[in-house]
């Protein structure tokens, strides 16, 4: 048996000095305060983890309703920027028609598309990439 690297062999050598020393009379009340000292410093530890295990869980249970909180507002933007795209693109749409119905109305042929429109792609490309920019 090993105990801090103290084994019995030692351990009879510190008790056998400490009966010369302190006479065999007082031994045993140095051996009870020596347990009421570990007994106590039991208690400190236990007292002192307890209360801050709950803290610390406490702490954890918040960080993880926050966390819940912020997916569940991140899905929400997320789900609003799509319906807004979603809604752009039928408005896009609902001009282009209305457009080609004015010029049809008027008589006269669709003008060519602006070299800058043609470059830049769909309307909804351009908000589809910084949708998609975003990290996640």
């Amino acid at each position: 048996m090993n105990i801090f690297g103290v084994g019995i062999p030692e351990l009879l050598m510190v008790l056998l000095l400490a009966a010369i020393i302190f006479g065999p009379g007082r031994l045993p009340e140095f051996a009870g305060q020596f347990g009421r000292a570990v007994r106590e410093l039991r208690e400190y530890a236990r007292d002192f983890r307890d209360e801050y295990l709950t803290d610390f869980e406490e702490i954890r249970e918040e960080m993880v309703e926050v966390r819940l909180d912020l997916e569940a507002t991140d899905q929400d933007i997320r789900r609003d920027i799509e319906l807004t795209g979603e809604e752009l693109r039928m408005a896009a749409r609902d001009a282009e028609e209305a457009t080609a119905e004015a010029v049809s109305a008027a008589g006269g042929e669709e003008p060519a598309e602006p070299p800058e429109a043609a470059a830049a792609g769909p309307p909804d490309a351009a908000m589809e990439r910084r949708v998609n920019r975003r990290p996640r």
